[in-house]
């Protein structure tokens, strides 16, 4: 378990969240198995919860959102 403020970044790529705790310690999230919906629920969350330094998009394909 971990809150919001402990989090020390998330980033945001084409297959997968990473979202660290510290620097060399964090959650892999794959994508291909969510559906849309959900990952922009997900993606919803982390962005009301991090401010924008700590979300890192590096998503080479954008998709809609």
């Amino acid at each position: 378990d971990f809150n919001w403020q402990q989090t020390y970044r998330v980033y945001e790529r084409d297959e997968y969240f990473y979202i660290f705790i510290t620097k060399a310690r964090g959650f892999i999230l794959p994508l291909r198995d969510m559906e849309t919906e959900k990952v922009r629920l997900l993606k919803s969350i982390i962005q009301e919860n991090l401010p924008p330094i700590r979300y890192m998009d590096r998503r080479k394909r954008r998709r809609q959102e």
